[in-house]
């Protein structure tokens, strides 16, 4: 059961929700809805602001960490528009595919199934432990098919990962004891040259070298935070956290815990600290495996607690190993500690006496397995919101280039840039807004706002606020053209201005800022202009821990302004080279387009998850009633869609024309489909807009009206609308068009 506070929390978080759900919503559909005057309307979005600012003063983390966007239950209602000329008009399509046909995958076998709910989830009732809710599910991005919700088996998904970067970690042979170890993470990072962490680099040696050596089946988890939730009696319940320096699960010699102190007296407090992280990790074994096995009738609470004493408190006298590398002259008898006479080659012999040659519990092989998955998916499953132990919190699983960007590349060092790059759909925005989240949290009490973030397109402006959401009051997110107005005020409409004069305006701006930032974030960097990047090193304070991010791809550089990032930089960069927006069918589509300069990333660029999905549908039409019929041809997809219980706001048309053409294009669509460009993205509408306003977002469904196909230029084109797609890709052109897209080089030359 929930205490009164937390269910206090999550009713104060529900009502803040609904207050910034009612600022997004166009202000005549609330009028509608709610049946009020356009003046009674705005003293409705005015008590709605007063709700959210109080919110941020009381309790700031109530919003953030309960219950947002991602798990709200959507309406199905749709505004009443006219129907009547749509039903009955059918495009003049060459293609021999019946209605019923369209967007049923063969591989897939739900795909007949009646749809409910597209694309959301209906809130869960809250468990009674929140660590219990990390065995659920997890959030992916790329859906299978068009009733996806995204949920995937929380188990299967982290084994998934297992066996492709560990090959054979789980083989059990009873004969034959020996195996690999995996240090996870694979290196150490030295954040500084301290004692403390020079201390953790020497015990990791160690133990790599000693697994190494006897051939230990073992992963080696490294500075790993543990949070557990603690009911004792009738006492209210309070979460425990702890930080174990080592940890590690064997496949023979089950549980074993390192702490590494430079201080030989902190030798006691160190005995203190392991007991306690032990009791952490057995209360947090516990509930994983108690929800982990709730539909198994063979394994009750009380088998399943004694199996987790047996493991964590009986497999060694002691509550684990302290290293201490100065102490030259320790206790005589203290087999806890690892001294200074134990380095060295002499740590081999202490490994033989004191793990091979100790007393070990038999470990079964799904124990072992249930081990791993638990601890390695701590470390690559992050929910969507700030706290790990949030109930009924969405996750998501992070690739292993996206756990390195976000947890161990330090912050930047000296005049350095951070460049990293990536395809798109490989989570470079998600991770911007991650590590803008964990760092604005530390800013609460600062009314100053001292981060940055920046990118080009207004579109990707809105939907990264959106997700920040009352962070938004900690982070300035501004685009390129946005920044130029802030510093000059005295600039009635920066888009009036030239590319030149926006250039120099720039350089001016780097020359002498107006105003700096700790931490500088770039999304889209390859769409900037001018001497952006002199630009952003004159904003930014350099200090410890401030981080100066520039994430791209130069591969969508379709901006006409875009300068794209220099090849030297590009070679230098991060890499991520793991796709987990798009499906395999999508992604086997567009990865012919993608180049890359980084012989890191080069060639090895692949989807992340193993959702086939659904088939890329190619729809063609003669180039005149491409032109004459667009509009109809537009609404009778979106029918179709509309028919499978698609919702309006997962369906997103693109085109390749201006932005005042799209607007045309909106207007005439407007008296049969509710839809809006893409900085107004709302339930019950459709999206309309052009690819390149459209870039840095996505849509589970894209249809992708007479793209470019007749040279060479059109490849980034290509590659920027297709990749928008989570799920279902319909491409309307000509049948050339089809042929070419197809093709291996995927255009055609005129």
């Amino acid at each position: 059961m929930s205490s009164p506070g937390e269910v206090r929390n999550v009713k104060k978080a529900k009502r803040i929700q609904s207050a910034s759900q009612l600022l997004d919503n166009d202000e005549n559909v609330c009028c509608t809805e709610k049946g009020e005057t356009p003046q009674r309307n705005r003293k409705t979005k005015t008590k709605a602001k007063k709700t959210i600012l109080q919110a941020l003063e009381n309790n700031e983390d109530v919003y953030d960490n309960c219950i947002r966007d991602e798990t709200k239950e959507i309406t199905h209602d749709k505004p009443v528009f006219n129907q009547d000329d749509s039903e009955d008009y059918k495009p003049n399509m060459d293609d021999d595919s019946s209605d019923d046909e369209i967007y049923n995958d063969e591989d897939s076998g739900d795909n007949d199934s009646e749809v409910s709910d597209i694309g959301t989830d209906s809130e869960d009732e809250e468990n009674e432990d929140s660590t219990a809710s990390l065995c659920n599910d997890i959030q992916m991005i790329a859906l299978d098919s068009l009733d996806d919700g995204g949920s995937k088996d929380y188990r299967e998904e982290v084994m998934e990962k297992l066996h492709g970067y560990y090959p054979g970690w789980n083989d059990w042979d009873e004969e034959n004891q020996e195996g690999k170890t995996y240090m996870i993470p694979r290196m150490f990072e030295l954040k500084a040259r301290e004692k403390g962490y020079e201390a953790e680099h020497q015990l990791f040696n160690l133990i790599a070298n000693a697994g190494d050596h006897f051939k230990e089946p073992m992963f080696v988890f490294h500075g790993k935070a543990v949070t557990s939730r603690i009911i004792e009696g009738s006492q209210p319940s309070h979460y425990q956290n702890g930080e174990i320096d080592f940890f590690v699960i064997h496949k023979v010699y089950g549980l074993i815990f390192f702490e590494s102190k430079t201080n030989r007296k902190k030798y006691e407090n160190a005995k203190q600290q392991l007991k306690k992280n032990r009791d952490i990790v057995m209360n947090h074994i516990y509930k994983f495996l108690l929800h982990l096995r709730s539909d198994s009738e063979s394994n009750s609470n009380n088998k399943i607690k004694s199996t987790i004493e047996d493991l964590v408190y009986r497999s060694y006298p002691q509550d684990g190993f302290i290293f201490v590398p100065d102490w030259e002259n320790p206790p005589p008898h203290d087999l806890q500690g690892i001294f200074k006479k134990d380095l060295g080659d002499n740590f081999l012999q202490w490994w033989q006496e004191q793990i091979k040659d100790g007393k070990h519990l038999e470990m079964k092989k799904e124990l072992f397995e249930d081990l791993v998955v638990c601890f390695y998916g701590m470390t690559h499953v992050r929910p969507l919101g700030s706290e790990i132990n949030a109930v009924n919190r969405k996750m998501v699983m992070l690739t292993n280039g996206q756990y390195t960007t976000l947890y161990r590349v330090r912050p930047t060092e000296r005049d350095h840039t951070v460049f990293i790059g990536g395809p798109a759909g490989s989570g470079k925005t998600f991770l911007i807004i991650q590590k803008v989240k964990e760092i604005a949290r530390t800013y609460k009490k600062k009314k100053q706002k001292k981060i940055l973030v920046l990118c080009f397109n207004k579109a990707l402006r809105e939907d990264i606020c959106k997700q920040l959401g009352a962070l938004t009051t900690l982070v300035d997110v501004k685009t390129i053209d946005a920044l130029i107005q802030s510093e000059f005020p005295s600039v009635k409409n920066v888009t009036h201005l030239s590319p030149e004069e926006k250039k120099d305006k720039i350089q001016s701006m780097a020359d002498d800022p107006k105003r700096t930032y700790q931490h500088i974030f770039v999304d889209e960097g390859q769409d900037l202009y001018g001497s952006w990047e002199e630009m952003i090193c004159s904003m930014h304070e350099m200090g410890e821990g401030h981080y100066r991010w520039v994430f791209f791809d130069n591969n969508q550089n379709v901006q006409i302004q875009g300068s794209g990032i220099s090849e030297e930089d590009e070679k230098e960069s991060i890499p991520l080279n793991e796709v987990v927006r798009n499906t395999i069918n999508i992604f086997d589509l567009c990865k012919k387009y993608y180049k890359t300069n980084n012989y890191l990333a080069s060639g090895k660029v692949s989807v992340y998850h193993r959702i086939t999905g659904l088939r890329v549908f190619f729809e063609h039409h003669g180039e005149a009633d491409l032109k004459l019929n667009r509009h109809n041809n537009i609404v009778y997809i979106v029918n179709r869609l509309d028919k499978k219980t698609v919702m309006f706001s997962d369906i997103c048309v693109l085109i390749n024309t201006n932005q005042k053409d799209a607007k045309k294009l909106r207007e005439d669509l407007q008296a049969k489909i509710p839809c809006v460009s893409c900085e107004n993205r709302t339930t019950r509408y459709i999206t309309v807009d052009t690819i390149r306003r459209f870039k840095g977002l996505d849509s589970k469904v894209v249809v992708l009206y007479d793209p470019p196909y007749k040279s060479e230029d059109c490849i980034q084109l290509l590659y920027t609308a297709m990749s928008r797609s989570c799920c279902l890709l319909h491409i309307v052109t000509t049948e050339e068009g089809c042929k070419a897209i197809q093709s291996e080089r995927g255009y055609s030359y005129c």
